[in-house]
């Protein structure tokens, strides 16, 4: 076996192609489209072209359709250069639900985050009337306006936020927590009206209500932000102030309470630093540019994650307004590495976007031209599988997943032996070596990648158990035992293995249980809980629920619950992040009793039920594993 991976290996790397750098180039696509300023899409072969002026156009087979799909022009007010309608998110569930989520300044010049929803009978027409405001945020200026809005990795709506324009941020807005200006907010749009705060945002607790959305603050006016589809990472490009440009670099899972640094800094050097920290204490840029030649404002842009450009793979485009070169930076380790490309003369590069193949556009808000974005340093496709050489499994198996392109076909090779052709996807089971080579229809030209797989048993499920879902801050501290042991326990109010709720504070806290066995392989749980004075009431007087059975749970769970009166109470299921997956509305008696829940249309996974009454709200974890 041994013999036959080396074999293979040698094969392969005969034919090993030499990563290079990409050599850019904007192709025109599109033309007919007024100010175009955001480029998405639905996970089909459609494009969505969202127009300042208050409309969103759809190219579909290379055309652009006749009519738009939303036109809301008489509500959008656009008069200002950088209001209007600015930007537009699909739900992740958009093909069931039909929901997407607009951007845009209204009449009165202020901001709002609105959904609306698309015709059930019609796809490429959405309800105008269906509109249901989420939220609306005073501008004091008509420029600064942000207009990002986009689905994180965790399933909550992002939206970036401006500090609100005129010059130099005169009311230092950027940096004030009680205000929802220069900030990047992030709401749970899965709930049955309106929206609910993420119970994990860093000032979820806060007193004041303008603060609660805020996930980081100190952004100028960020004028395009892309998740990175394969790892999470978050980009950001910030315009800057006089001097400089600034592209912002969050790593997956490194965020929250994250301050970005304006006023106090122009991209890294210091602007108007009275009253601020030490430099230290803000997110550095990972890019900045002069203002030199011509540079006036960033245009943000996505990473390539599509399978049609090898050498593109994993570079992030950008460009300047006035300047439209086009740019990219690659993350290579610790360091970012920069390449300018073609210029595109006479074009004012507005907004890039992507396709659901992962494929990049451009558009040109003076021309209303959209433009393909190509790699002509090759013609091989992507071949990539991992990062690494390597990869570990915490399982029985694990689907490799080569990015998709029209054009390609792919070959898999498990040990040295073709064992599968046409898609892009295979199931590994085994350990060993997995390759696939990726080409043109008769893949006279490939690329590969090679990954060896090694499965291994999975950790023990975590447990947290002690932990109660409400405390009094009167409490003692509650020790807590983990199962299995040696793993780590992290929220506000934990002390080693004790939660303290006087520590914690008043309002809903997040605890966390991680633990990693000797193979690396990790499990985790987290479990709400609820800090209140409960002045004049004792818990056990209060309604709430005693147990959830059997958890982990398969078919159904029968919860175990104590009313101290007739309630009429409602029973939600959400997932751990606080996003609503069931909910109950039931009447229920005083006394003790039993209620039962199908999960059978659940998914496997960690839950907590809440049962919310008039005065107080009861929460327990579960699990849903089915058989």
């Amino acid at each position: 076996m041994k013999f036959k991976i080396i074999l293979s290996l040698f094969i392969f790397a005969a034919f090993k192609l030499v990563a290079q750098n990409p050599s850019l180039n904007a192709v025109s696509y599109i033309t007919g489209l007024v100010k175009p300023t955001a480029i998405t899409h639905c996970k089909d072969a459609r494009l969505f072209v969202v127009e300042q002026d208050g409309r969103i156009r759809i190219i579909r087979n290379n055309s652009l359709v006749a009519t738009s799909y939303l036109d809301i022009n008489s509500i959008v007010g656009s008069s200002g250069n950088e209001q209007g309608l600015l930007g537009l998110a699909f739900h992740p569930n958009y093909k069931t639900n039909g929901f997407f989520y607009v951007n845009y300044t209204n009449n009165s010049g202020n901001t709002v985050i609105a959904r609306y929803t698309v015709d059930p009978v019609d796809s490429n027409k959405a309800l105008s009337s269906s509109a249901q405001i989420l939220m609306t945020v005073t501008q004091p200026y008509s420029n600064h306006n942000g207009g990002e809005i986009a689905f994180g990795p965790d399933g909550y709506l992002y939206i970036f936020m401006g500090d609100g324009g005129s010059a130099n941020d005169p009311q230092n807005r950027a940096q004030n927590l009680t205000e929802k200006l220069g900030k990047i907010l992030r709401i749970n749009v899965d709930v049955p009206t309106g929206y609910a705060i993420p119970v994990d945002n860093k000032y979820v607790n806060s007193s004041n209500t303008s603060t609660k959305e805020i996930w980081n603050i100190g952004v100028r006016n960020p004028w395009r932000a892309d998740f990175d589809d394969i790892t999470g990472d978050l980009w950001i490009g910030d315009v800057g102030q006089n001097l400089y440009e600034e592209i912002n670099f969050q790593a997956a899972g490194n965020g929250n309470g994250l301050n970005y640094g304006w006023r106090c800094y122009e991209a890294n050097h210091p602007f108007n630093i009275s009253g601020c920290q030490s430099q230290s204490s803000y997110e550095p840029a990972i890019y900045e540019y002069a203002h030199t030649g011509g540079n006036c404002s960033v245009t943000g842009g996505v990473i390539y994650r599509g399978g049609q450009f090898k050498n593109l793979f994993g570079h992030y485009i950008f460009t300047d307004f006035c300047v439209p070169s086009l740019r990219t930076l690659k993350k290579n380790g610790s360091t970012f590495n920069y390449l300018a490309h073609a210029t595109i003369s006479g074009s004012g590069f507005s907004c890039f976007g992507e396709d659901y193949l992962g494929e990049v556009y451009a558009g040109d808000l003076y021309s209303g031209a959209i433009y393909r974005i190509v790699d002509t340093s090759s013609d091989d496709h992507v071949a990539w599988l991992s990062d690494s050489d390597s990869m570990v499994v915490c399982g029985t198996s694990v689907t490799l997943t080569n990015p998709l392109c029209n054009e390609c076909t792919y070959e898999w090779y498990y040990n040295g032996t073709l064992t599968s052709t046409t898609i892009n996807k295979f199931v590994a089971t085994a350990d060993g070596e997995y390759v696939v080579k990726v080409g043109d229809s008769v893949l006279t030209t490939f690329s590969y990648d090679t990954l060896y797989v090694q499965f291994k048993t999975p950790a023990a499920q975590a447990q947290i158990v002690g932990l109660d879902s409400i405390y009094c801050i009167y409490n003692q501290s509650d020790s807590l035992d983990l199962i299995p042991l040696g793993g780590t326990l992290s929220g506000n109010g934990i002390f080693g293995s004790n939660f303290i709720p006087d520590s914690a504070g008043l309002g809903v806290h997040v605890i966390n249980y991680l633990f990693t066995d000797t193979n690396g392989c990790q499990s985790s749980v987290a479990q709400i809980v609820n800090v209140d004075a409960c002045t004049g009431l004792s818990l056990e007087e209060s309604s709430f629920i005693q147990k959830v059975y059997p958890n982990p749970a398969n078919e159904k769970i029968v919860v175990s619950i104590k009313l101290e009166k007739q309630f009429n109470a409602n029973i939600n299921i959400t997932d751990i992040s606080g996003r609503l997956i069931k909910s109950l509305k039931l009447d229920l008696p005083a006394g003790q009793q039993e209620i039962n829940i199908d999960c059978s249309d659940i998914a496997d996974g960690n839950y907590l039920l809440k049962l919310v009454t008039e005065n107080n709200q009861s929460i327990m974890p579960f699990v849903v594993i089915h058989n």
